[in-house]
């Protein structure tokens, strides 16, 4: 009997394969799933990394309930951009904060 894959996209049906482990493994990671306003920040995002340097370089405030994905917003643009971000700190290029929990 073949399993019928046709409904998975062809980069996901080798993975069907793998065992439990590795697809349990696999369903835990972060896994990036683009929706409309996370797309168009990560593209603000692009935006501002290629200008120019200047004076007064643009800034971009995300802010949102947690677990909407504003870390996962940063880290993916960090991660395109080849830029090193250590939380709470300036890589010189970017800064990542977080405000303290009440």
């Amino acid at each position: 009997m073949t399993l019928d894959l046709s409904h998975l996209p062809t980069a996901l049906r080798e993975r069907a394969c793998d065992s439990n482990q590795d697809r349990i493994r696999q369903v835990k990671e972060a896994n990036w799933v683009g929706y409309t306003r996370a797309n168009r920040a990560l593209e603000r995002l692009d935006e501002m990394i290629e200008q120019p340097s200047c004076a007064r370089m643009p800034c971009l405030l995300l802010y949102g309930e947690s677990g909407m994905g504003k870390t996962m917003i940063v880290e993916s643009c960090c991660e395109r951009s080849n830029v090193d971000l250590g939380h709470g700190r300036s890589s010189g290029e970017a800064l990542s904060c977080s405000p303290p929990q009440h």
